[in-house]
C-alpha cells in the first residue's frame, strides 16, 4: 500500500496535526472513563484482530486485540475492541486505541458495519478505490467515526475512530478492520445484542 494511500484516509479524520493539539489529560481521560466507570468488566473469547498502519513496512498489520463486555450502573452494556499500537506514553508502555460500541446504539453500529460490506462488494465489482465517511454513530462518552478505505481495487478496510463533540474532527489514533474481521465484528455484535455475553462471575474465588 502506498504512502499516499495511507495518507488520504488520515487527511480525512484530520490525521496527527489534530492529535497534538488534545491534552494528554483529554486523552487520557477518554482513554480510561469506559473502563473506569464501568461496574464490571470481562475479557471475551474473540477471533476479532484489528490492524493499525506501520509506516516502515508501508502496510496495515495487526496488533494485539482484546474484546471486553462492560457492564455499567445504569444498567447498559458496552462491547469493547482495545487494539495496541505502535506508539508509547512517557512511561514506555504501549498506547491503545479503543473502539466501543454501546448498548444504546447498537442497532446503528451493526447497519454501519453490513453498510461497509455492501460498499465493499460495490467497490469490488466495480473496480472503484476511493475513501469516504460512512456514519458517525454514538458510542460512550461520543462517537464512533466509521470510514471506508480502498487499499486497492481487492482490498477494502474499515477504519474507526473516536470522537466528541460528534461534528468534531477523530481524536485518537484510528483502528482498521479488514472485510474478514468486520464480519466477526458483526458475529459478536449479534451475540452482545442477543445477550450471548456475560459476566464472569467470580465470587466462587474466595
Amino acid at each position: 500500500m502506498s504512502e499516499l494511500k495511507f495518507n488520504s484516509i488520515f487527511s480525512l479524520l484530520n490525521k496527527e496535526s489534530i492529535m497534538k493539539k488534545i491534552t494528554t489529560l483529554l486523552f487520557c481521560g477518554f482513554l480510561l472513563t469506559a473502563c473506569q466507570t464501568a461496574d464490571k468488566v470481562t475479557k471475551l473469547n474473540s477471533p476479532v484482530e484489528g490492524t493499525v498502519y506501520n509506516s516502515v513496512a508501508s502496510d496495515f498489520l495487526p496488533m494485539l486485540t482484546t474484546a471486553m463486555l462492560l457492564d455499567f450502573s445504569d444498567g447498559s452494556q458496552a462491547l469493547v475492541y482495545q487494539v495496541e499500537t505502535y506508539k508509547s506514553d512517557k512511561f514506555g508502555n504501549r498506547e491503545k486505541a479503543n473502539y466501543t460500541i454501546s448498548s444504546s446504539s447498537v442497532n446503528e453500529h451493526l447497519a454501519t458495519l453490513n453498510k461497509f460490506l455492501d460498499w465493499d462488494n460495490k467497490a469490488k465489482s466495480r473496480g472503484d478505490q476511493f475513501t469516504k465517511e460512512i456514519a458517525r454513530v454514538k458510542t460512550v462518552n461520543g462517537y464512533s467515526v466509521y470510514t471506508f478505505h480502498s487499499g486497492n481495487k481487492y482490498s477494502n478496510l474499515l477504519d474507526v475512530c473516536f470522537t466528541s463533540p460528534e461534528s468534531a474532527p477523530c481524536l485518537i489514533q484510528s483502528v482498521t478492520f479488514d472485510v474478514k474481521n468486520v464480519k466477526r465484528i458483526i458475529d459478536d455484535v449479534n451475540k452482545f445484542k442477543d445477550g450471548k455475553f456475560k459476566q464472569l462471575d467470580t465470587s466462587i474465588y474466595q
